[in-house]
């Protein structure tokens, strides 16, 4: 009996000392993983645009906060107007942590709206959080013919875009089904920035789907010489910088127009989202996300960004969750409707 009784016991001392052994290590493993490591970061678009910008504030701030000796690095990514790198998030990339991306945001919406080039599902991912949240507009050059939206309605816009999906594409393409815009897309830009140069060379005469913040970080010259029109604004909450600019959803002409203009704007509530692999353990997504959220927090983090006249708005990883969970929810009829804008975009 005592035999019996020794055993159960030793059995028992066995499974305790081994729980206590892999406790303390499940809790130091994320801290210890990020010693000294190099975290690759992908950024959906080339050098020089907003997403890049807000990218490498990110990378230069996020990597003390994961361990005194991490580094972020910054790896350009662009293509198909954002579904290259998120693909490449959701399918190829190593997934133990080591690896994040800034991606276009409108991206996380497209299998929702029936992009077969999409191929992942956006809740899947492991969301991190986004560094901004912000509405979009439309801007043309100063010399332009066309300075304000009713202008579009007898004049040709002709717009640049960096591929079906992107906003650039998207939103010009709702434009002319749902209000008789004459507006074109000349596509085939690799990125924004691209579209910004061919915008000052006079090949085009605006583009859609930018930030006002953008500009101001990436070309203040366009603001403070009056290089610009803002022509509409393409968002879900009036800039009350931008007195007098219309709202395309105060245009809309129905009640169900609006629902899909809403759905189309509803990634701009996570402007500049960051996002790990599928099945990253969880006490390394864990420490991502504290850490990202620290360095948003982070008294020389907004420094840097004032410095860069980028505008911080910190959106949680379950903020993200939450919100494509409701656009999946949207009415079928509404989720064609505006996945129809992405789908002509890709077609060009």
């Amino acid at each position: 009996m005592r035999l019996a009784i020794g055993a159960a016991a030793a059995a028992a001392l066995a499974l305790g000392l081994a729980s206590g052994i892999t406790q303390p290590a499940a809790a130091q493993g994320a801290a210890d993983f990020y010693k000294g490591k190099q975290v690759n970061f992908i950024v959906s678009t080339a050098t020089g645009g907003g997403y890049d910008a807000y990218a490498r504030l990110l990378a230069r701030h996020l990597g003390a906060q994961l361990a005194p000796d991490a580094k972020v690095v910054v790896q350009n990514m662009p293509g198909s107007g954002g579904i290259r790198a998120f693909m490449y998030l959701n399918s190829v990339a190593p997934k133990d942590g080591a690896t994040l991306g800034m991606v276009h945001s409108g991206v996380a919406l497209a299998p929702a709206l029936g992009i077969e080039e999409a191929k992942f599902d956006p809740l899947a991912v492991t969301w991190i959080g986004s560094v901004n949240k912000e509405g979009k507009i439309c801007i043309s050059m100063a010399d332009s013919v066309v300075k304000t939206f009713a202008d579009t309605y007898t004049h040709e816009f002709i717009v640049g875009g960096s591929g079906g999906g992107s906003q650039m594409e998207t939103y010009p393409h709702a434009m002319a089904a749902m209000f008789g815009a004459k507006i074109r897309v000349i596509s085939g830009y690799k990125s924004g920035t691209e579209v910004g140069l061919a915008m000052e060379r006079g090949e085009i005469m605006g583009r859609c789907g930018l930030s006002l913040t953008s500009i101001k970080a990436t070309r203040p010259d366009w603001i403070e010489k009056k290089m610009i029109n803002v022509v509409v604004q393409t968002s879900l909450e009036a800039d009350p910088e931008l007195p007098g600019v219309p709202m395309l959803t105060d245009l809309a002409k129905s009640d169900n127009d609006r629902a899909v203009l809403e759905v189309l704007f509803a990634d701009q509530l996570m402007d500049r989202p960051v996002l790990a692999p599928p099945a990253v353990p969880k006490d390394r997504a864990d420490t991502l996300r504290a850490a990202f959220k620290k360095t948003l927090e982070n008294k020389d983090f907004l420094a840097d960004a004032a410095k860069q006249k980028l505008e911080i708005r910190y959106v949680s990883g379950d903020e993200i969750t939450a919100l494509l969970k409701r656009v999946v929810s949207a009415p079928p009829a509404v989720l064609k409707a505006a996945g129809a804008f992405l789908k002509e975009g890709q077609s060009q």
